[in-house]
């Protein structure tokens, strides 16, 4: 089973209760709040009315996995109210009661995951708001390992959270490739992923968004440094040379071995338009190709430079403007 949330950005974790616990507070102090529970509900209510990047694609009739979306991409990564998304509740309380239950009733059908924290330990109780899910997560204070579980709690909350709301777009699209297609889809080979899962880490990679449905991602890493995962089976990579070989015939600058490299599919282009008018030196665009096996065989090229990204948001806006 894929654990990969398509989509990750950092968001917000807010807690509501008894804040007493210094371990609790030291846990995500960047990103948590802390507020009374008529606030929580207020804020959550109003963060849900904002639409998230898949939605937004799907309301404007965008082709999602198209390449091109990269630049609404661009507008996500820049988006100064994506932060405010919350996808944490941590619930603090001495024991749980019904009052807590009836706030926790009020939380139900929002995508935030909730965490319960516990002084007192109350397994039936617990138990009870976990078959009734009001509760994903429960920590009660008492244990020695409380501090730490609660951190591996909220950072699975943040990836269900993703992955309940984006793979849940994603997957059926999957399906019916799969169907269509008679194989695997790239997102569900177990070899592919764990690739992907330990290039991410190596590259200290904290947010991804998903390009296409054969697994390319645009990717920033601990320092807000934007980069491109490209990947392609054997026909969308067929049909990437296609468009290679077709830009090789019109007036460019590459040097005679990148030309040679690029006509034996070593290296390929790394950018989502063969034909934009606005890039003149394609150079730091052009990237190896590794090879990796798994149910098929897939064609990697890892873009270290998106520069191009505000250049085309910038275009776009003049446009409609003009």
């Amino acid at each position: 089973m894929n654990t990969l949330p398509y989509c990750f950005f950092p968001t917000t974790v807010i807690s509501i209760g008894n804040t007493d616990n210094t371990y609790i507070k030291n846990i995500y102090q960047d990103s948590q709040q802390w507020i009374s529970p008529p606030k929580a509900l207020d804020m959550l209510i109003k963060t849900q009315t904002v639409p998230l990047l898949f939605d937004r694609l799907t309301a404007q009739a965008h082709d999602v996995f198209d390449l091109s979306s990269i630049n609404y991409l661009y507008e996500e990564i820049y988006n100064p109210c994506r932060d405010e998304t919350v996808s944490c509740v941590v619930y603090q309380e001495t024991t749980l009661t019904q009052e807590s239950l009836s706030f926790l009733q009020k939380l139900d059908q929002l995508p935030a995951k909730k965490i319960l924290v516990t002084q007192a330990r109350d397994e039936k109780t617990v138990v009870s708001a976990f078959n009734e899910g009001l509760i994903n997560f429960y920590v009660c204070t008492q244990n020695p390992d409380a501090a730490s579980l609660l951190e591996e709690f909220i950072q699975q909350s943040q990836a269900h959270y993703f992955r309940d709301g984006v793979n849940a777009l994603v997957d059926p699209l999957l399906e019916k490739w799969q169907r269509e297609n008679n194989t695997l889809p790239t997102l569900s080979d177990p070899v592919f992923m764990e690739f992907l899962q330990n290039f991410m880490k190596r590259h200290r990679i904290i947010e991804h968004y998903l390009l296409d449905i054969t697994g390319s991602f645009l990717l920033l890493d601990h320092q807000g440094q934007t980069s491109a995962l490209f990947v392609f089976n054997e026909q969308s990579f067929a049909e990437q040379g296609q468009a290679v070989d077709r830009f090789l015939q019109s007036n460019h600058s590459l040097s005679a071995r990148i030309v040679e490299d690029l006509k034996n599919r070593c290296q390929t282009i790394c950018f989502p338009f063969i034909y934009p008018q606005e890039v003149v030196h394609f150079d730091p665009y052009i990237e190896p190709v590794q090879i990796l096996d798994g149910q098929q065989r897939y064609y990697i090229a890892y873009s270290k430079s998106v520069d191009y990204l505000g250049s085309f948001l910038n275009t776009r806006e003049e446009r409609k403007n003009s």
